[in-house]
């Protein structure tokens, strides 16, 4: 891949922007080895020294990657995650720009990703979690797909099951995206296959390893993972949030969190409904990748913003799809300025992560999420008041 001028741009646009999170973040690794990041952090230490957990010992990659690193564990793991930050937002707008989207809206997509709550700034105040390589994986992969390049991507999803198994979703994304378009129904079948095929290294790999370094007993969580998840899917389901407590049942905290993290993105996406459900139907790739990535977070996660990201390729493509379709709108200076400036109050530029109650759903008291409401509320009146007054260009 030559570095064009419009991708020394991007990169630039991605290292400012990293600069500036990392200037404002007075909680760089915090929460080092905190949680379940406290099996990384033992990993990185001594990798091979005991039985792996059964449910976070297998994320070995970042771990072994800091552990052969010449550098003290807790400066590995910020090394891997602000290295992998950087090539996941570039891989980002590489990914757009192949879906004939603008160099400019696409590393302005980039820019958003680094910024989105719970992204850059949590990340690296967490420090010693998997999430940030996993997404430069993910992008990785998929960009993969979209070359052709489908050797790579099969060892792409390998690598990432050894991060986070819900890389195997990857694998029916190709699946999807093979089997989509023009052609006889045998073709699209085995384009099919040939897609679900890519995650059979992964998988076999997987196996092996299982096989030959049996995981403990007993992990971190203290009881069987299909017990965690059935216990997860029944809090969602009877229990309530802490958002209302008593009135709001906990499922509400899944379309909260993707308001939280995508902030005036999700909003747009609201205010163009019908045309962003048109996109993802004519993309069974991408509406597959939305979709598995936020029913996994249902079923096995309790911070769902943290699980945003791993679906911020299918946001952004669709956000960015529909910013040009609508360029007559969006693309007016005064606008754009405005929307920008907004999604900046919505961004981490001004958080902190050791807040992290004041913008993770499953945290969050009910004042808290009435502010959110409230914002939210008056930037959707907003839009739909500057749609409604804007006259509408004719097309050039």
């Amino acid at each position: 891949m030559s570095l064009t001028s419009g991708r020394w741009a991007t990169l630039a646009a991605v290292a400012v922007t990293l600069a500036a999170l990392h200037a404002t973040n007075p909680d760089v690794g915090v929460f080092y080895g905190e949680w379940e990041s406290f099996v990384n952090v033992q990993t990185a230490k001594f990798p091979f020294a005991w039985a792996p957990d059964p449910y976070y010992g297998y994320r070995l990659l970042p771990p072994l990657l800091v552990w052969l690193l010449p550098l003290p564990p807790p400066l590995g793991f910020l090394l891997v995650d602000y290295a992998s930050l950087a090539g996941a937002a570039f891989l980002l707008a590489e990914i757009l720009v192949a879906e004939r989207v603008g160099r400019g809206l696409a590393t302005l997509a980039a820019v958003l990703f680094l910024t989105f709550p719970c992204s850059t700034k949590w990340l690296v105040a967490y420090s010693a979690g998997p999430d940030a390589f996993y997404v430069l994986l993910i992008a990785a992969a998929y960009h993969a797909l979209q070359r052709e390049r489908w050797g790579l991507a099969a060892i792409l999803i390998l690598l990432g099951t050894f991060t986070k198994p819900l890389m195997l979703l990857l694998a029916l994304v190709a699946a999807c995206r093979m089997a989509h378009g023009a052609g006889p129904a045998r073709a699209r079948l085995r384009g099919a296959a040939a897609g679900l095929a890519l995650a059979v290294p992964a998988l076999l790999a997987f196996a092996l390893v299982r096989l030959l370094w049996p995981p403990a007993p007993s992990g971190f969580l203290g009881v069987p993972l299909t017990t965690a998840i059935f216990e997860n899917v029944r809090l969602k389901l009877t229990a309530t949030s802490t958002m209302l407590p008593g009135i709001v049942p906990q499922w509400v905290e899944l379309p909260m969190a993707f308001s939280i993290v995508f902030g005036m993105v999700a909003l747009i996406l609201l205010a163009h409904a019908r045309e962003s459900l048109r996109m993802l139907r004519a993309r069974p790739d991408m509406l597959v990748f939305l979709l598995g990535t936020e029913a996994a977070a249902f079923l096995v996660s309790y911070d769902l913003e943290r699980c945003q990201l791993y679906a911020v390729i299918p946001v952004l493509y669709v956000f960015a799809r529909v910013i040009q379709a609508n360029a007559s709108f969006y693309a007016r200076p005064g606008i754009a300025v405005a929307l920008v400036a907004v999604q900046a109050g919505f961004s981490e530029l001004a958080l902190r992560p050791a807040d992290f109650a004041r913008y993770m759903s499953h945290y969050m008291s009910p004042r808290v999420a009435g502010a959110y409401l409230a914002a939210w509320l008056a930037a959707g009146i907003a839009l739909a008041t500057l749609r409604s007054l804007v006259p509408r260009r004719a097309p050039a």
